[in-house]
């Protein structure tokens, strides 16, 4: 160990070299590990020891008993011999495929909950495996700890996860919560409270984050941990301590080689975290008797800044002059304008070329204000806003760089300005205009639903907000959408409250300062490297965001596999939130997810066999249905099919409950044509069991969307004749043979055997009538039915084939009885109206438009006004129907059609005889749709006037 020396009154700290070893060497004589390795204080006046830090080294050192372990000092008992290699073959262990890692050992592990006892309990083997990575970083392979009440523990056996016999759970109902990896830092926490129980450290009051962790405690102690949480230094000595009193804040620079520490009492210190030096006393760089709230580096080397408990703000400047180091300190802000409350530097220094990083801004949070002050190169005010007045809550602010999308659709990379109190945000955008103006340009406003107590940026989307019930929100910023809470009140948060009152200094505060200062928790609730650092009263506790496949294996690992494929998913299509780590092309990251979600997916469908252990066959029936569902949704979404019709059919074949639902799982993704390709004994199966349950109209949408090849046609048909599953027939004869007359002429036999029955029609003749009415538009206009197109060789043959059935003279199979013109006569009888509309439509089709197609036109019509009008047997309605769709017809430009002058005068003479006063109404509709179609030019005007009045129409 190294003697320090000290210089008018700077005491050097000391260190065991040891230190980056840490992980892997131990102490010999006491069998404790490096993270147990701490400081010693010597003075260089008498070379000694300083005796109270003398006496903290030796006792926090002591390694920490735990059960079933030998005392450090029966080491010497111990037995040391070699051992010897088990046999494998005498104790019949079976041979490993592969060699375990501390990664796939973590990972097995099902650890839900720390107790209280673990979390204040020594450091551990486990140490470094929780160890910070750039301050908190946690391993990937870590689980998840979350905080639990005093006395609970979690005392599972790893055997017991591990039981040979099938679980009937397939997932939880529960959702955890998977953004955040929620951990108590063990070394840390049993190091604190190991400075309080043996040295009278006093609490943990302050923390700061950087290169180190730096925990001030309420005897004026600091202790710094490195990244691994090991003890780094343990700074403060006797007439330091009484002289400050509490460590009220601390900051660590962005090289992390300075610290300045602030106490209640005034005094601020700076130590190099180089070798634990104490460089600079500085007990006056603030107004006297007021306590120093709030320390913060800027990106200058040689500037920071102090809020002290009078509200004022002070730059302060450190010197170096032929070897001695000085501090000049400037009021910048009077608490006299308005207490500053907090305040918050803007950072540059880790990014590049940025037009800002010439000027120093610093954001102050008042009571009543937020204020943006230039610092350099000249001191000037560049913004203020009025705060919601809440007597209660201290005002929050904070900065973020963030992607800001222009209205040119450029994109920018800017710090954005937060800031909030009570339940309100605002967002700033801070830039340089055309004139190298700084500029803050209003974002949004965002107004949450609790009080705010502190608030920081987890990345640049993502919002980290604690509220007055001590609850961890993660807030998107951009959707506003809360997607993740986390109760922190057992953690025992520190609050600062006895600094803002000034206790340590005579309370000679505001009462308004006092009040709001209550609940103070900016220097105990900190973000770094999208980590939420807590410091609680007796534990430390990180909160740290996982990555984008750390979240989706907790969920899995944790058995919540539709939130993790719902996950997935989202970040398939990039509608994620609070993702980390993330970062290629659109291309390559879609691969990266797909390739994962399929992994995810392969192992659901690994579960489907489970479900056959279950007691209740309704639950597991709705199990089978919502994993199968799922599965088949997503290998669907994700355009992977064979799972769908190979492990999970091998899975479901052989289990009734399971195979109902895995077809019945089928049924909306064929409707949405997901699954084109089906394997005909699937499509079979398909059939047959809804053919079982009964359930045709489901069965008829199906079938139309099956790929033709893949359905056994004699089945098929035979069952859909049978049902009456018109629209199936229609398809497979279409789409199976290329026939598109035979469905027509057979339904249309059963529609002429219904209305020459005469009797109303029933509801499913209605239907087959609609149906066929349907088909032949459909026909006429080039589509398929029920949906698509029907190939372009044969629309021409369809069209013409079809218009021919429906001016046939007669039907294939036609009696000495039938009347001439079977198909239109049947068609006029059931819906006159719908099939003149549907020839009106057909005749705007290309094939109508050249001579043949016009002399087609007026084929039609003729036969339609012989059956209508000189055979008779239609009523007044339909008649005028007829004679409104013949005007329209006449009317249009390029109409060639012609009727006779006195088949029109016929129609009016018949609308508007006196004779049939009880259907007046119908015959005046009729009449009115006739003029307004362009009837009025086949009418003499006069005429029709005199007609009307005397029919009174």
């Amino acid at each position: 160990m190294e003697a320090g020396r000290q210089h008018n009154g700077v005491t050097k700290v000391n260190t065991i070299e040891s230190q980056k070893q840490i992980n892997n060497n131990v102490d010999e004589s006491s069998g404790v590990t490096g993270s147990h390795t701490l400081i010693a204080v010597k003075s260089s006046s008498d070379n000694h020891l300083d005796p109270d830090v003398s006496q903290a080294a030796s006792m926090m050192s002591t390694p920490v008993h735990r059960p079933g372990e030998p005392d450090g000092d029966d080491s010497s008992s111990m037995n040391l011999e070699e051992e010897t290699p088990i046999d494998d073959s005498e104790f019949n262990i079976p041979p490993l495929d592969f060699e375990p890692t501390l990664e796939s050992i973590l990972n097995d592990l099902d650890v839900d909950s720390l107790s209280e006892e673990d979390a204040l309990a020594g450091p551990t083997q486990e140490f470094s495996d929780i160890a910070i990575q750039q301050l908190g970083g946690i391993p990937e392979s870590s689980d998840t700890v979350s905080i639990v009440s005093k006395g609970s523990s979690d005392n599972r056996s790893r055997s017991s996860s591990r039981s040979c016999r099938p679980k009937s759970t397939i997932t939880n109902t529960k959702k955890p919560n998977s953004i955040l990896r929620h951990v108590v830092l063990k070394a840390i926490t049993s190091q604190i409270n190991s400075a309080t129980e043996k040295i009278n450290a006093g609490t943990a009051t302050a923390m700061c984050l950087g290169s180190f962790v730096a925990i001030g405690t309420s005897h004026g102690f600091v202790i710094v941990f490195d990244v691994l949480q090991a003890v780094k230094w343990c700074l403060g000595d006797t007439e330091h301590r009484e002289s400050g009193g509490s460590v009220s804040s601390l900051t660590i620079n962005s090289n992390g080689n300075r610290l300045l520490v602030g106490y209640a009492k005034g005094l601020i210190l700076m130590y190099d975290l180089t070798n634990g030096k104490l460089i600079r006393n500085i007990p006056d760089a603030h107004a006297a008797a007021t306590a120093v709230l709030t320390l913060r580096f800027t990106d200058l080397p040689d500037l920071a800044l102090c809020g002290d408990s009078g509200g004022s703000v002070f730059e302060l400047n450190f010197k170096r002059t032929i070897g001695l180091r000085s501090c000049v300190s400037r009021c910048i802000f009077s608490g006299s304008r308005g207490e500053v409350c907090s305040f918050e530097p803007l950072l540059l220094s880790t990014v590049s070329d940025n037009p800002l990083s010439k000027f120093v801004l610093v954001a102050f949070a008042t009571l009543s204000k937020i204020i943006v002050v230039m610092i350099r190169p000249k001191l000037k005010v560049l913004f203020t806003h009025t705060l919601i007045c809440d007597l209660t809550t201290l005002p929050l602010v904070c900065w973020q760089m963030v992607i800001i999308q222009t209205t040119l659709n450029e994109k920018i990379v800017d710090p954005v300005l937060s800031f909030a109190r009570h339940n309100t945000i605002a967002f700033y955008q801070t830039t340089l205009d055309s004139k190298s103006s700084v500029q803050f340009l209003p974002l949004r406003s965002v107004t949450v639903g609790y009080s705010l107590l502190n608030m920081h940026w987890l990345n640049a989307r993502t919002l980290a907000l604690v509220d007055v019930k001590e609850t961890l929100r993660i807030l998107d910023v951009r959707s506003q959408e809360e997607l993740e809470r986390v109760d922190l009140s057992a953690t025992r948060l520190v609050y600062s409250s006895s600094h803002y009152k000034g206790l340590a200094t005579g309370g000679n505060v505001s009462k308004a300062f006092a009040l709001a200062g209550e609940r103070a928790c900016y220097n105990s609730v900190l973000c770094h490297n999208n980590q939420i650092i807590v410091l609680g009263t007796r534990s430390v506790h990180a909160l740290t965001m996982r990555l984008w496949h750390e979240r989706l294996d907790y969920l899995v690992r944790q058995h919540h596999y539709v939130d993790a494929i719902q996950l997935g998913y989202e970040l398939y299509v990039e509608k994620a939130k609070a993702v980390l780590g993330l970062k290629g092309s659109k291309d390559s990251k879609r691969l990266i997810v797909r390739d994962k979600l399929l992994y995810i997916l392969d192992r659901y469908v690994d579960r489907i066999p489970l479900l056959n252990f279950m007691d209740d066959l309704s639950t597991a029936r709705q199990r089978y249905h919502d994993v199968i569902s799922t599965c088949v949704n997503y290998y669907a979404l994700l355009d992977h099919q064979d799972p769908i019709f190979e492990k999970i059919y091998d899975f479901c074949a052989d289990n009734p409950f399971s195979k109902s639902a895995y077809l019945e799982s089928l049924e909306p993704f064929l409707l949405n044509d997901q699954l084109s390709h089906m394997p005909p004994i699937i499509v079979k199966d398909f059939v047959t069991h809804y053919d079982e349950i009964e359930n045709y109209r489901a069965l008829e949408a199906c079938i139309v969307h099956f790929n033709i090849a893949s359905l056994d046609i004699h089945q098929t048909m035979k069952l859909c004749w049978t049902q009456g599953l018109y629209d199936a027939i229609i398809y497979i004869f279409n789409q199976g043979m290329g026939d598109y007359l035979t469905p027509l002429e057979e339904l249309m036999t059963e529609l002429i055997s219904a209305i020459s029955a005469e009797v109303r029609l029933t509801d499913s003749q209605v239907v087959l009538g609609n149906k066929i009415l349907v088909y032949i538009s459909c026909c006429l206009a080039g589509r398929a039915y029920p949906f698509g197109n029907i190939a372009k060789n044969l629309v021409e043959k369809v069209q013409t084939d079809i218009f021919q059935i429906i001016t046939a003279l007669h039907s294939r199979n036609s009696t000495e009885n039938e009347q001439s013109y079977p198909y239109l006569r049947t068609f006029l009888h059931f819906d006159t109206r719908e099939f003149l509309n549907v020839m009106s439509l057909s005749f705007e089709e290309p094939i109508f438009q050249s001579e043949l197609g016009k002399r087609q036109k007026q084929r039609i019509v003729d036969i339609l006004l012989q059956v209508m009008v000189e055979q008779g047997n239609f009523t007044t309605t339909q008649v005028g129907i007829l004679f409104t769709f013949i005007a329209q017809q006449m009317a249009k430009s390029d109409s060639s059609l012609f009727v006779s002058k006195l088949l029109f005068e016929q129609v009016l003479e018949h609308l508007t005889s006196g004779n049939e006063t009880c259907r007046i109404d119908e015959r005046q509709e009729a009449l009115m749709e006739l003029l307004q179609a362009g009837g009025f030019q086949h009418f003499e005007h006069d005429k029709i006037l005199q007609k009307c009045l005397k029919a009174k129409l």
